[in-house]
């Protein structure tokens, strides 16, 4: 799905006095709202050298992360009371950390959610490139990103009750596809009780 696309849709639902360029800055503030769940999975692999820690991918943070193995066998993510042998967990600063050590040239594969925002028109060297490039973003949640995005471009353009209505819109649909994604994985997240020290 590129950024041409995706404008062309928002003209033909929301006609605005926006250029492409500004309409990209609303999407990708909507895309920041997705990045957690709408991103296509994507693995990154990367060889170990006999250091715990790895530098994320770029783009990629630990919310994004779906899960990370080394050669083969998958790691748990460790929270702060989980015990085991083979966990990792996230660092500051975008890093990985991985215990025990991968040795050198183990594989260790991240799986992950990738969602990116568009690049500004000043990285490329044409308005083309700069509308031809590509999201990773499941087309599942297209309507989504484009409710997002005309919330925004409505409410900038002060016409605050069709902001309202397609914010409520967005928010429903986001709702569906959340619900949906944690069908698809089986279930829904469990809430842990803490107990309060006194």
């Amino acid at each position: 799905m590129n950024l041409k696309t995706l404008i062309n849709e928002l003209d033909l639902f929301l006609p605005s006095p926006y250029s492409a360029e500004e309409k990209m800055v609303f999407l990708n503030k909507t895309i920041s709202e997705l990045s957690r769940f709408g991103g296509k999975s994507e693995i990154y692999r990367i060889n170990g050298n006999g250091q715990k820690l790895y530098p994320m991918p770029q783009g990629v943070e630990g919310e994004n992360t779906e899960g990370v193995s080394v050669n083969g066998r998958e790691y748990f993510y460790k929270k702060i009371y989980d015990e085991g042998d083979c966990f990792y967990t996230f660092q500051p600063d975008g890093f990985l950390l991985i215990e025990p050590a991968p040795k050198l040239g183990d594989e260790i594969e991240i799986y992950c959610r990738a969602l990116l925002p568009f690049k500004a028109i000043s990285y490329f060297e044409s308005e083309e490139e700069f509308l031809n490039q590509e999201i990773m973003l499941d087309t599942e949640f297209k309507y989504l990103l484009l409710y997002g995005a005309m919330a925004d471009m409505s409410l900038s353009m002060e016409d605050t009750a069709m902001s309202n209505n397609l914010r409520e819109e967005f928010n429903l649909l986001k709702r569906e596809a959340l619900c949906g994604r944690y069908k698809k994985s089986g279930g829904y997240p469990k809430t842990k009780i803490s107990r309060e020290r006194r």
